[in-house]
């Protein structure tokens, strides 16, 4: 008997002694007594029963006298208790009927403020969620968590609900807003004594584990794991539900062991783990023993070893899951099985056992496969079902491969893909953490090259050039979408009528939720400095910031339709979109797709559509990486000349692999190029390559002689032809200052040559202030030197300003790409500031190091400070792809706004700045160093500068500061002629 009902029956006896002194007692009361008695006599049964059946049955005898009796609390717990029953039992639409009947009369008789309420809808949470109800199970579990909030109910009681929170993120694949529910409940956790114990720490520990695990951070999953461990063997008392965790620890361990290619570990842990079963448990998820064991036995080739333990594991499961005709866990098998026979090259059985787990996954295939809308909710498990269909595909495709007469197994292959293109943007849609989308497209990238294989397939086949934009279609579905989601999201706020009241609402929601991001990260990095209470306490701010941001977030979606419709609309960049967006028929649209294998271009004018396949990602990798060491760093006086002819000889065969077939290709000649690069190709400026291998046998041939691409095209790059495409925010009415210049000044001493960045040690750079000064006098506006460029005012007036232009240093954090900063003089700007910033800007110029470099994320892109300012609302950004000489670049940045005075496009007024600064440079200057690292990303359209009138007197100022700092720098470079 539970303590509530003790104390209840101890309250009845009490009642019973006040009676027999001579109180007055009405007969209804007395009734109503004696029937709350005989409830509880049932519920005293429970204590002696195990089985959930007897439960059941005791309980439902209880019920009429609690009804009777008018006790709801008691009445509604019994329901509560029995639909946990029928949870118990695997009978879950009887256990979600109870649970409904139990909310309804807790609502309706005791309040939504009751602790019955919040029980009966985290039964019915997890009741929909053990169905595939993920939808339902997330809305009950944040229903509980606000209405907990709403009538100060106690953060220690809603640990188990953010435990099953996480849960049902984790099955989604959501792994990253799974963890940051498992670290809420493990906040909570650490905080209760007195009903805390090992075994429910053990359990958050094994589902952060199982997180790491699967984003691959094999370190942070494994020292979970083993955490865990420690604390169960730390338990005396056995029990099932321990022996339980303690096996899928050892699972866990073993599947991390796998990940990072550790044989004995994997068999040393799968073996554990089944000689724990054999102990005499019968254990949920035994049988990933033998398919970790099946799965480490394929990666060896040991086909036979592999079908021996998956063969075990399909036993197991069956014993498991009997009666079953549909589970994911069956369907994993399958799958496997499948796997294992397609490595053997067995096709006709890999696709039976593909159809097999395909049934065993899905709700009803006929719908899935013939409704004209796809259903998401088909699935049992989408990533499982994800899975699933790409082995379909590929197994079509290699039927077709092996026999070209089979045109129909290329016909499937094609249109699974495309209905494996639908689940990827149904799970997309269903996924809340940024990491979990950017982790979905990594694991997507493969599966998306294989389909752009077939869709050329198809027009080898065909010459049907719908399959030729079926194969774009492919590429640009994984290119920077997270960008672009942003971007839409942005669009959706500022198009769908709502109220400026609860837009700022959320602007100040999304600043405070960005600072608070900031400051956890920066105090987890300056160990020692920051007390754990202080960190755990923003934690704790933060996360109810971020309920509340979502609550603010789901209001939008349901009473603003068109912001919903502006949000979740599909990504979608047609070819007939992009040629009628191209300026003129000398302009060439080139996208690219660098997959695991191979590597595709895209090229698109104003009226052709080619495809071409080019050489390997290896090889790619390898000529970029070794083009950038040469071109990235100053040149060195004694291996000059070696230098140089491997640039040559690199920057030539880069060349012929990426651009030589496409702009062979047009009928007409072409002059400007849009580039959308991809993977590592994102750190190249491609201006820099050549299209022949310099003559160094000639005599006299010098380095200032090479032809460099740059004096052919103009370049401009973009994140994707979907924000190519992007319809762009209104702009707002407080753009009023035209030129926003900030070179700030440092307190160390020494002035520095180059924009390298120390964060310890910052200096003053030599030609930053009178690259601002220069360039005001161009544009006019407003500019702050020196101490004056500070963070505060660049607070006050970015938002204002059409054209920002930000001369200083920028620091590349390598662990965590969120803290990347551009300094002032006494703070730094950092990608979480910027996050929560909204600029008006035209241009955006990074006039700094590395700005536009960082971690490169597949299918995402690099997770650069450029980024940052396209996320903040700027169109387009001038950026750099390494650390920069200070004057080279404002020799370079002069003339860029020149050109921009005169009329120019973006990427023509970068194009004539650097032939400018090669016209007049000596040999050593026309080393890339010193002119190719910056870029122009984004909009490359002339500036609207009607509000900048600017007087002759004040362009020639300008140019004799150019003509200065050039004569200053082929001075300074004198010794290497």
């Amino acid at each position: 008997m539970t303590e509530k009902n003790i104390i209840r029956s101890l309250f009845f006896l009490i009642i019973c002694g006040v009676a027999v002194t001579g109180w007055a007692q009405s007969s209804d009361e007395q009734q109503r007594d004696s029937l709350y008695a005989k409830g509880q006599t049932y519920l005293g049964k429970l204590d002696m029963l195990e089985h959930s059946d007897s439960i059941i049955y005791y309980l439902q005898k209880a019920i009429p006298y609690f009804q009777q009796s008018q006790h709801w609390d008691d009445y509604v717990g019994c329901l509560n208790w029995i639909a946990s029953a029928h949870f118990n039992n695997g009978d879950f639409s009887e256990g979600r009927e109870v649970a409904g009947k139990a909310g309804k009369i807790a609502l309706a008789r005791l309040g939504e403020a009751s602790t019955e309420y919040f029980d009966a809808l985290s039964i019915l949470a997890v009741l929909y969620d053990v169905e595939g109800g993920y939808d339902q199970s997330i809305r009950l579990n944040r229903r509980v968590i606000a209405l907990s909030r709403q009538y100060g109910g106690e953060e220690s009681e809603l640990w188990n609900v953010y435990l099953n929170l996480g849960y049902t993120y984790k099955i989604l694949g959501d792994y990253d807003q799974a963890l940051f529910y498992f670290h809420r409940a493990e906040a909570v956790w650490q905080d209760l004594e007195q009903y805390a114990t090992d075994y429910d720490y053990a359990s958050i520990l094994f589902n952060l584990a199982e997180c790491f695990q699967q984003k691959a951070q094999w370190g942070a999953a494994a020292a979970h794991y083993q955490q865990s461990l420690r604390l169960l063997k730390g338990i005396k008392s056995r029990s099932e539900y321990i022996d339980q965790i303690v096996m899928d620890c050892l699972n866990g361990l073993a599947a991390v062991s796998l990940g990072k290619n550790q044989r004995d570990s994997v068999l040393h842990y799968t073996w554990q783990a089944i000689q724990l079963q054999a102990q005499g448990h019968t254990l949920a998820r035994a049988h990933l023993c033998y398919s970790l064991r099946s799965q480490w036995f394929t990666t060896q080739g040991d086909f036979a070893a592999a079908l021996s333990n998956m063969k075990k594991a399909e036993k197991v499961v069956s014993n498991t899951f009997d009666g079953y005709d549909q589970h994911p866990e069956i369907a994993k098998i399958e799958l496997h099985l499948a796997n294992i026979y397609f490595e053997q090259k067995e096709y006709g059985t890999a696709m039976d056992h593909y159809q097999k787990a395909l049934a065993s996954n899905t709700l009803d295939l006929d719908t899935l496969t013939t409704a004209p809308q796809f259903d998401l909710t088909q699935f049992i498990n989408p990533l499982v079902g994800l899975d699933i269909l790409a082995g379909i595909a590929k197994t079509q495709y290699i039927r077709f491969v092996q026999q070209p007469t089979q045109v129909q197994e290329l016909n499937k292959a094609y249109e699974t893909h495309f209905l494996i293109a639908k689940l990827i943007t149904a799970i997309r849609q269903e996924y809340l953490a940024d990491g979990s989308k950017n982790a979905l497209a990594q694991k997507v990238l493969p599966i998306y090259e294989q389909a752009i294989e077939v869709a050329l397939a198809q027009y080898e086949n065909s010459n049907d050039q719908s399959f030729l934009e079926a194969a774009f279609s492919f590429a640009e579905r994984n290119k920077a979408i997270l960008l672009y989601e942003n971007q839409k999201e942005n669009l959706a706020r500022h198009t769908a009528g709502i109220p400026d009241s609860l837009l700022q609402t959320a602007a100040d929601l999304r600043f405070e939720l960005n600072r608070m991001k900031r400051q956890i990260a920066e105090a987890k990095q300056k160990k020692g400095e920051f007390a754990p209470a202080s960190i755990k306490q923003w934690q704790s701010q933060y996360f109810e910031l971020k309920e509340t941001h979502q609550k603010l977030i789901d209001r939008f979606e349901k009473q603003y339709p068109e912001y919903y419709h502006y949000k979740f609309a599909q990504q979608s960049a047609s070819i007939r979109d992009i040629r009628e967006r191209l300026p003129d028929k000398q302009t060439a649209f080139l996208e690219y797709l660098v997959g695991e294998k191979s590597a595709y271009a895209f090229l698109i004018t104003q009226d052709q559509l080619q495809a071409f396949q080019l050489g390997s990602r290896d090889t790619l990798v390898l000529l970029v990486n070794d083009l950038r060491t040469l071109i990235t760093r100053p040149p060195n006086s004694e291996s000059f000349g070696d230098n140089f002819r491997k640039f040559g000889t690199l920057a030539t065969r880069l060349y012929q692999l990426l651009l030589e077939k496409p702009l062979a290709t047009p009928d007409h000649k072409i002059d400007r190029l849009l580039i959308v690069p991809d993977d590592i190709l994102c750190y190249l400026p491609f201006e820099t390559l050549l299209e022949s291998t310099p003559d160094w046998n000639h005599p006299g041939y010098s380095p200032n002689q090479l032809e460099y691409l740059v004096e052919a095209y103009a370049f401009s790059y973009h994140y994707s032809a979907a924000l190519y495409l992007q319809p762009e925010v209104a702009r707002t009415s407080n753009s009023k200052i035209a030129f926003l210049g900030m070179a700030p000044s440092f307190k160390k001493n020494r002035l520095m040559a180059s924009r390298a960045c120390d964060p310890e040690a910052l200096y003053s750079l030599m030609c930053s202030q009178d690259e601002v000064r220069s360039i005001q006098a161009m544009m006019k506006g407003e500019i702050a030197l020196g101490e004056q460029a500070n963070k505060s005012l660049f607070y006050e007036l970015a938002a204002q300003s059409n054209i920002i232009h930000l001369a200083t240093h920028a620091c590349i954090d390598p662990e965590n790409p969120e803290l990347n900063s551009i300094y002032f003089a006494d703070d730094f700007l950092s990608n979480y500031d910027l996050s929560a910033l909204n600029l008006n800007a035209d241009l955006v110029v990074l006039s700094a190091c590395n700005t536009g470099v960082g971690r490169l994320v597949k299918g995402e892109g690099i997770m650069s400070l450029t980024r940052g300012f396209f996320l903040a609302g700027s169109r387009s950004v001038l950026t750099s792809l390494w650390a920069v000489d200070d004057c080279a670049t404002s020799a370079i940045m002069s003339g860029f706004y020149k050109n921009l005075v005169a009329g120019h496009s973006k990427d023509i007024a970068l194009r004539q700045a650097k032939l400018s600064f090669l016209e007049q440079a000596d040999k050593v200057n026309t080393h890339p160093y010193y002119w190719a690292a910056f870029v122009q990303l984004g909009n490359f359209e002339a500036l609207d500068l009607a509000n900048s009138k600017n007087h002759y007197p004040l362009t020639i100022m300008g140019i004799i500061g150019l003509l200065g700092i050039l004569g200053f720098l082929l001075m300074r470079k004198k010794i290497y002629a």
